[in-house]
């Protein structure tokens, strides 16, 4: 497996985190400003990278697809945005 990759996606979403203010208690005048729902990415191999993340993020398996797509959506801990990973040869 290709960490380096893991780690660029990683670290870009975490920029997206930082500009997009995902918080899940933020109110007032702030509440009008873009939440990212979900992100999903598409990989080799989705359960194997969806336990990476599990296993060296501490994100959380909320649902399992099956194959061939084998859909694999995990959160962060406070539940704030999750993610989406599938495996799709045919998406260009």
């Amino acid at each position: 497996m290709n960490y380096k990759i893991y780690t660029a996606v990683l670290l870009m979403t975490l920029v997206m985190f930082v500009i997009a203010g995902c918080d899940a208690g933020s109110a007032g005048a702030d509440s009008n400003r873009i939440r990212f729902e979900h992100l999903a990415m598409n990989v080799d191999n989705s359960i194997e990278v969806a336990e990476w993340y599990r296993d060296n993020l501490g994100l959380k398996i909320l649902r399992e697809g099956k194959p061939p797509g084998s859909k694999r959506f995990l959160s962060d801990p406070g539940g704030n945005m999750m993610f989406e990973f599938y495996s799709s040869k045919s998406v260009v």
